[in-house]
């Protein structure tokens, strides 16, 4: 049972795939089971694309070792007729952080003003990184060593499996990114 439907009301779609999986049972099992096995065929035959896909992606793709296989995305986006074909490749090249943002057939435009200009951001860049620093520095003082090393250890353990980068200095960061660069707490 759903655990929704002990705790009351559910939407209509999800009893319609309650039902549907109550009806069908053991054929949804076999269902699945020849779904994923396509899947794998198809990966197969996607492997040489999927590799020269990985080869043209952006540092973000390469950097994180993204096991996304876009090649088969794109075959799956093209079966079930999703509206937003070019929604694999994006993943490839990262979506913008600054400039206009990544829109789809899949969503109403809704467009929300910038809180302050590239130039804004550029000038606060240097005294938002240091009041981030300062702030960091207060609360490692106040905090739990225990939780410290806690942080330390998960960050190390991001850092290895491709989930972060390299430990870099303020003087890497700027040389690598520009001067306009914010930290974050961690």
């Amino acid at each position: 049972m759903h655990p929704g439907v002990v705790q009351g009301d559910l939407p209509d779609d999800l009893w319609n795939s309650i039902d549907m999986v109550a009806s069908r049972g053991l054929e949804l099992v076999h269902q699945r089971v020849h779904t994923i096995n396509v899947l794998e065929r198809r990966a197969e035959e996607h492997a040489a694309a999927a590799e020269a896909a990985r080869a043209s992606a952006g540092y973000t793709f390469k950097a994180m070792n993204s096991p996304l296989n876009v090649p088969l995305m794109k075959w799956i986006t093209s079966l079930v007729k999703i509206d937003d074909p070019e929604r694999p490749d994006s993943l490839l090249k990262g979506l913008p952080i600054v400039g206009e943002a990544a829109c789809s057939p899949l969503f109403l435009p809704f467009e929300v003003p910038a809180p302050m200009s590239i130039e804004d951001l550029e000038r606060e860049a240097p005294n938002k990184r240091a009041a981030i620093q300062s702030k960091m520095y207060a609360d490692a003082a106040s905090a739990d060593p225990k939780g410290l090393e806690a942080i330390t250890v998960k960050t190390q353990k991001e850092v290895a499996s491709r989930q972060m980068g390299p430990a870099m200095t303020q003087a890497e960061v700027t040389a690598k990114f520009g001067a306009s660069w914010n930290g974050v707490q961690r």
